[in-house]
């Protein structure tokens, strides 16, 4: 009889350990979450994959070179946004995502074209102005 409890105490053990298991495996990250929160745009999701690190590490610790040598690829990437084609649910959002990406290209152009003459504070205050209009952007999608 202790056997078969034993026995029974262990199964179960098993079979629950092995559906959370199987739960954490198929839920999705949150970065995949923060992914599938951006509407589908594909371009938006690459956008993001590139100004993440920056604002998240490069930014905090001051390394304004890290978020300089990355201006290049920030632009193509928004220069690519600006011209996404956007889902059928955000048909009424269309023109308002059009000028904020717009803008997000003119910002990112400016500061790269003055990266070289601004002082750290402002370029980083510019820098975080042009990440306002990236989340602007992610609110539309939503």
């Amino acid at each position: 009889m202790k056997n078969a409890l034993y026995l029974m105490v262990v199964f179960a053990f098993l079979i629950g350990s092995s559906l959370t298991f199987s739960q954490e495996k198929s839920a999705p990250t949150e970065e995949k979450k923060s992914a599938m929160e951006m509407g589908g745009i594909k371009e938006l999701d690459a956008f993001h994959e590139l100004l993440h690190p920056l604002v998240h590490d490069a930014y905090p610790q001051k390394d304004f070179a890290a978020i300089k040598e990355a201006l290049p690829n920030l632009i193509e990437s928004a220069t690519t946004l600006k011209s996404a084609k956007l889902p059928q649910s955000m048909s009424g959002k269309k023109k308002a995502f059009r000028t904020e990406s717009k803008k997000l290209v003119t910002q990112l152009t400016q500061l790269n074209k003055k990266k070289d003459t601004l002082g750290d504070e402002e370029f980083g205050k510019r820098f975080m102005n042009m990440h306002d209009t990236f989340e602007k952007l992610m609110e539309m999608t939503k």
